[in-house]
Formats: C-alpha cells, sequence, structure tokens
C-alpha cells in the first residue's frame, strides 16, 4: 500500500492552503480554489442483501458540534486523507470523488465544512464563509453567461 507523509502536502488544493496560511495567498484566492477543488467526501455503506444500495441519495458524514449544535460536513483533499479519520466511523467505507462546488450546492444554509479535519493540512469553513461561496458562484455564473451573449 502507498504510504505518505501526513504532514506534507499531496495536492494543489493542499498547496493553496499551505500557501494561504503562510500569508502567500489572500483568503479570496484560496477560497476560489476550494471551489474548483476536488475533494472526497466519505459516504455510509448502505448496502441490502445481494450487494444493492438501499438508497440512491449519497449518506455524507455530518457531525454536530456538542456546544454549539452545528452540524458540519466532513470532506477530506484526498480519500487518502481521510483513512485515520474514517477509524471511528466503520460504517463509511466508500466515498465520492467531486469537486467542492458540488458539495456547495447541495448544502443547505447554517452547515459547515470541515476539510482534513485533525490534521496539520485542513481548513474549517464555516455557514457564513460558505454562504459567501454561494454569492461568489453565482456571480462567476452571471458573469461568464454574460460574456457568451
Amino acid at each position: 500500500m502507498f504510504d505518505f507523509e501526513i504532514n506534507t502536502t499531496q495536492n494543489p488544493l493542499e498547496h493553496h492552503i499551505r500557501a494561504a496560511e503562510a500569508g502567500q495567498l489572500d483568503p479570496m484566492a484560496l477560497m476560489q480554489a476550494v471551489l474548483d477543488a476536488q475533494i472526497f467526501l466519505p459516504v455510509r455503506d448502505k448496502y441490502n442483501i445481494g450487494g444493492l444500495q438501499s438508497s440512491d441519495k449519497a449518506e455524507l458524514l455530518v457531525i454536530e458540534e456538542e456546544e454549539s449544535g452545528l452540524q458540519v460536513v466532513i470532506a477530506f483533499t484526498s480519500p487518502d486523507r481521510a483513512r485515520d479519520f474514517l477509524r471511528d466511523f466503520p460504517e463509511y467505507k466508500g466515498g465520492l470523488l467531486t469537486e467542492f462546488h458540488w458539495l456547495l450546492d447541495r448544502l443547505g444554509g447554517g452547515v459547515a465544512v470541515s476539510l482534513n479535519p485533525g490534521l496539520e493540512v485542513g481548513l474549517d469553513i464555516d455557514p457564513e464563509t460558505l454562504d459567501g461561496l454561494r454569492h461568489l458562484r453565482a456571480s462567476a455564473h452571471a458573469d461568464s453567461g454574460a460574456e457568451q451573449e
């Protein structure tokens, strides 16, 4: 099995996170990089007899913060990053590789996202920042639509 150093950067999104932490990348550029990045979302394994999935909807890993009650969707920059964290959640054996904006388009308000929780290279995105990302994405779509006319 491929072994890697847990604290090294493995992909462009992780490089962007590190650059922002070092003050070498402004927050808006980081958020744009997050929007366009591929992420891994753990999905609950819900199989019935015969290996058929019981639902056509993915059940993402969501943790509720004890003090605030805030729901936090757990995501990773790669499947390798999820391995240790998911040992505590054995029912999440599979996952989706998708762009962050796919998740953003499907999340309701008042939810946060934790990217690489517990790892040195990670990012917690609060509900207000996610709202800002939705606005940024909507503005980009509006601008691209105006350019095509």
